[in-house]
């Protein structure tokens, strides 16, 4: 599950200088919890996006969806066929027996695979699949991260199990009380 992840504004002005600067202040930087307006890249554009699905079944925002059954489940197919996105970050968090962990890739940015909904108002939830073998001491789950070509065949609508690779993940402690 990914549950926060982070976001560095100046890996984003480097490495992705062409996104409009009012983009840019409508999203959050730093640690990114659910609920809050983050970078979003669709087929079209980088926008600011909610993150977390609102629904009338819970009073919960929906933040992940499983991609083994994202087909499956009504909330999310047609959003799965129609409206993906990657969402941008640095890093994710993950906790073990309490304890906070940061999952980093030797590159400054990551892409998630995610899905939204409400085009006027857009909320996302991010896709997650098993964890990789390596780091499913930490948590079972993981989201799916992209690279910057798979990212882009991804919004272009190739199926997402076609597209997963395996990731360098590098897990630091963090130390602080959660």
């Amino acid at each position: 599950m990914c549950g926060r992840y982070f976001l560095n504004q100046e890996s984003v002005e480097t490495y992705l200088p062409d996104i409009n600067s009012e983009v840019l202040k409508l999203v959050g930087f730093n640690e990114i919890y659910p609920s809050q307006s983050a970078l979003v890249k669709t087929k079209h554009n980088f926008g600011a996006q909610n993150w977390g699905y609102q629904t009338t079944f819970s009073s919960q925002l929906i933040i992940n969806a499983r991609l083994e059954t994202i087909l499956e489940k009504p909330l999310f197919k047609d959003d799965y066929q129609k409206r993906r996105c990657i969402i941008i970050a640095s890093s994710y968090f993950e906790w073990s027996d309490k304890i906070k962990y940061q999952l980093n890739t030797p590159n400054p940015l990551i892409y998630f695979a995610g899905i939204y909904q409400n085009e006027e108002n857009p909320e996302f939830t991010i896709i997650t699949k098993a964890a990789q073998n390596e780091i499913d001491w930490v948590h079972h789950r993981m989201p799916v991260i992209l690279n910057g070509q798979t990212a882009s065949y991804y919004l272009a609508g190739t199926d997402l199990n076609k597209l997963i690779l395996p990731i360098n993940l590098n897990v630091n402690q963090i130390n602080e009380n959660t």
